[in-house]
């Protein structure tokens, strides 16, 4: 898992990005403010929340197929866009959870989870979509 993860809920006035209207421009409920001050190597840059501000989207993959980083495992590590092998605590967390709601025929289901870029999380649309290539994989 790469990046930050889901946190306590703030108010819009705590969250980690605000918009110019006072409003909080990232869910509150994805990106804490505890989380990359306390638990975040600190750096000049806080790698950590540019990747989850830049990759809050997500593709799902059936089975244990999402691709890997290969060779390229050092250089997308420290990368703060979405690469080959990254799966994002938020993206892993909303995944799981949805999983766990979803009706489907057999004894267990099986998908990969890789972030994406995008800057606002996967709303209902997007999720219904990428568990329909999971499920009819």
């Amino acid at each position: 898992l790469k990046g930050g993860g889901p946190g306590e809920k703030q108010p819009a006035s705590d969250a980690t990005t605000t918009g110019s209207d006072g409003t909080a421009a990232v869910p509150a409920t994805q990106l804490s403010r505890v989380f990359y001050a306390e638990f975040c190597q600190p750096d000049l840059v806080n790698w950590q929340l540019i990747f989850d501000c830049d990759t809050r989207g997500v593709a799902l993959t059936p089975g244990d197929t999402a691709p890997g980083p290969g060779l390229r495992a050092v250089f997308t590590a420290t990368s703060p866009e979405a690469e080959p092998g990254d799966s994002g605590r938020p993206a892993v967390a909303q995944a799981l959870t949805r999983g766990l709601a979803l009706a489907f025929d057999g004894p267990s289901l099986d998908f990969g989870v890789a972030s994406a870029k995008g800057r606002d999380a996967p709303g209902d649309d997007v999720w219904k979509t990428e568990f329909a290539k999971v499920l009819s994989g």
